[in-house]
């Protein structure tokens, strides 16, 4: 499995942490869900800010950019971290709702906007104050494994057999029970002396 490049995350928001992960398990293979997560991770770190500082709590009923917007003047986020935001928004919104901003290059844009937005929460609102917030790094390829097709099929075909051999078996075994019953008490009497010998 890979490391997680936000894994610093984990002993302050566990959903934040898990998103990332799930975010860089698609990061090459689906770049567009990686962009349309990464939209979503940004928006739940602005609701764990908003949580965190009581008197922000109206923010919840405006939209991301007003927030952003909000923040920024109020000085809780600097400009930076505002660029942060806005840039996961505006590529997340463009992904979703044209279908464009969904390669892989965008989502490295947008994977180290959430890496500056992580470290910045940790330094901000983090409580372990010794956590060490590793450089950034993109994240790892994940190598899926090749099936070799031609195995398979030789296994399956291995497995079928047996298993026609098992039924074969089985149905040899029915078909001599119901030859059984189908016996004169004679004839039975006479097979059981013959084993009794």
């Amino acid at each position: 499995m890979s490391k997680n490049t936000l894994q610093f995350l984990e002993k302050d928001n566990k959903e934040l942490a898990k998103l990332s992960e799930d975010i860089e398990k698609v990061f090459y293979s689906d770049s567009n869900s990686a962009v349309i997560k990464s939209r979503l991770f940004a928006e739940k770190l602005m609701l764990d800010v908003i949580a965190k500082e009581k008197n922000l709590e109206y923010l919840r009923q405006f939209p991301q950019d007003q927030r952003i917007r909000l923040l920024n003047k109020e000085g809780y986020i600097n400009d930076e971290i505002a660029r942060c935001f806005n840039n996961i928004r505006i590529i997340g919104n463009k992904a979703v709702h044209e279908g464009t901003h969904n390669d892989i290059e965008y989502a490295a844009k947008v994977h180290k906007n959430m890496y500056k937005l992580a470290a910045w929460y940790i330094e901000t609102y983090g409580h372990d104050y010794n956590v060490r917030i590793p450089e950034y790094t993109p994240p790892e390829f994940i190598k899926e494994e090749v099936v070799d097709k031609k195995y398979l099929d030789e296994k399956l075909e291995r497995k079928f057999k047996m298993y026609e051999q098992y039924l074969k078996k089985l149905n040899i075994e029915q078909n001599s029970i119901q030859r059984g019953n189908l016996k004169t008490k004679e004839e039975r009497d006479t097979e059981e002396a013959a084993m009794k010998v």
